[in-house]
């Protein structure tokens, strides 16, 4: 294979605007996109494989105006039977109005909780519960970065000249994030109970009439000052009715808002009557900031269809390949860019791999030590609490009666029970079980050691060897590797099962839930379960918890 110069980089950029208006861009709404942890950047780098977002490696960002699309629905739900509110819905009727209306909402969650309450045989002890909904959503596509203008960083201007392509993939990622759509919601639920199934049908067409009455007035709010779109206050005509019908004890209002802009106002829906105004601010705090909202989705394009990127990178050289015969092909720059963004897609997902194998070992290792200082008694009478789930009382006396039968001071007791103690576990059993007294093979040896030996061989047999044949020169190119082989065709990589978060290198081939006769490799205690659910430990005491005859605390022995 030899490589040549294009002398048409011209050409090629003209191509290049060209394929950029064909879409090369992935459009993503998951939930991991959505989890408010998260807060997506323009020119992040981001990987589809393990879904993380990276640094930030362009500079210069332009942002557009905003364009917003917003939508207004009102929606009546009771369980009553379906001739008899001929305003809303009632019955079975209901779920398809409410997956119509909520489907693809950030409250639908909230919403279908109220649903839910009101299908109940008798919501409370005055009556049935029937609930109106008005729920405002604004779209806003605002954030698109222009490639042409926003160039790299020059920290990775200096790491593509000098084709630093591992380095690159490791920070930037395969992807970067060109777009994101932002979202925010209010929703208004007004509740209302009557002694028998069916809806008060006057005063729900009274609150339905209200709220169907609002407007979408032009120009300045009359109360802010803001020039914007804001729905106005004609439903307030209706007040005087709503008077007639409302009282205290029987309607209740419930108001949901998501990825509002509290800096443009503050509202809360205290009664029927208020709730034009309340919607009217709501709306001001929804559309006030070009940063406003929940985001709902990212574009993502791959960096190899960055035009700076491609330049910088000089993958404008030609790459020929030999077949049998020694003819030379060129590799066309399609299959660099497919090579590429596969190959730095499993660069990723190797050092992700790397890094959470990693970071279990600090983690255990931190419990043990957190568990090694703890007294006796501090280790007899408390119990670490999952993470996630809350116990409730029956599984913590299940717990109790599980811990009082077993010797934790001497080796050999039954591992873990993941069924009395799934949800909390005594902290002396923690300890018990990390030091390895209860492993069939090696009783009383200490676990840490055999899992930072299974994790140095795992770098040493399958991170190295992958990393470095894909970082490789090839055919006089730079790190060529990349641009001319797809990773599943590179024997060092091809070690599929060794991508899975409990796999173990044993006899030249990665394990899956791994046990043998080997002591070093063999880990009968599912320690990266305990170490997720109960490290780092928040304990809870509890004066009766101990095993055998207290836990064997004495005077002299506390």
């Amino acid at each position: 294979m030899t490589i040549a110069r294009s002398a048409g980089l011209l050409i090629w950029a003209c191509l290049m605007a060209v394929k950029k208006v064909a879409s090369v861009s992935t459009v993503l709404d998951n939930s991991g996109i959505q989890d408010r942890a998260i807060s997506p950047l323009l020119g992040a780098g981001y990987s589809v494989n393990t879904g993380q977002f990276m640094a930030k490696c362009q500079s210069d960002l332009y942002d557009y105006n905003p364009t917003i699309d917003y939508s207004y629905n009102t929606f009546s739900a009771s369980k009553g039977t379906e001739s008899d509110c001929p305003s809303g819905c009632c019955g079975s009727t209901c779920l398809n109005t409410f997956n119509d209306i909520f489907g693809d909402t950030i409250a639908y969650e909230g919403v279908k909780a109220d649903m839910e309450e009101a299908a109940k045989e008798k919501a409370t002890e005055n009556g049935y519960t029937h609930n109106v909904f008005g729920h405002l959503v604004v779209h806003r596509y605002y954030k698109t970065l222009d490639g042409s203008k926003a160039e790299l960083q020059d920290q990775v201007a200096a790491m593509l000249q000098r084709s630093d392509w591992l380095g690159m993939v490791m920070i930037c990622g395969p992807h970067y994030v060109r777009g994101i759509r932002r979202q925010s919601e209010v929703v208004f639920t007004i509740s209302y109970t009557t002694a028998t199934s069916d809806p008060d049908e006057d005063y729900n067409n009274v609150i339905m009439t209200s709220m169907d009455s609002m407007s979408l007035d032009y120009g300045n709010d009359p109360e802010t000052g803001m020039n914007s779109e804001y729905p106005g206050k004609r439903s307030q005509l209706n007040n005087v009715k709503l008077d007639s019908y409302a009282s205290k004890d029987r309607t209740t209002i419930t108001v949901r808002g998501y990825g509002l802009n509290l800096s443009s106002g503050s509202f809360v829906g205290t009664s029927v009557e208020s709730y034009a105004s309340a919607m009217s601010a709501a709306f001001l705090m929804m559309t006030g900031s070009p940063n406003t909202g929940v985001v709902f989705s990212i574009e993502i394009v791959p960096w190899i269809n960055n035009f700076w990127y491609y330049e910088l990178a000089t993958l404008n050289d030609f790459i020929f390949k030999n077949d049998a015969s020694g003819v030379g092909h060129r590799v066309s720059d399609t299959l660099k860019r497919a090579y590429f963004t596969a190959n730095a897609e499993h660069i990723v997902k190797l050092d992700s791999m790397a890094r959470y194998k990693f970071t279990m070992l600090q983690q255990l290792t931190q419990c043990h030590g957190n568990l090694y200082g703890m007294s006796r008694r501090e280790l007899c009478k408390n119990a670490a609490i999952n993470r996630y789930l809350a116990p409730t009382l029956e599984e913590w006396n299940d717990m109790k009666d599980f811990t009082k039968i077993l010797d934790l001071q001497n080796t050999g007791a039954v591992g873990w029970d993941e069924t009395a103690e799934g949800t909390v576990i005594q902290a002396w059993r923690l300890l018990y079980l990390f030091q390895g007294k209860s492993e069939t093979h090696s009783q009383g040896s200490n676990i840490i050691p055999r899992v930072r030996h299974i994790f140095n061989q795992w770098m040493t047999n399958v991170y190295t060897p992958c990393l470095g044949e894909l970082g490789s020169s090839l055919y006089n190119m730079v790190g060529g590797t990349m641009f001319s082989k797809m990773w599943i065709d590179i024997p060092q990589c091809q070690k599929y099962s060794c991508l899975f978060e409990s796999s173990v290198w044993f006899n030249n081939a990665c394990q899956i839930n791994f046990l043998s006769d080997n002591v070093q490799e063999n880990i009968e205690v599912k320690w990266e379960t305990l170490v997720k659910n109960f490290c780092q430990p928040r304990f809870q005491y509890d004066p009766d918890l101990e095993f055998g005859e207290k836990c064997g605390i004495t005077q002299l022995n506390p």
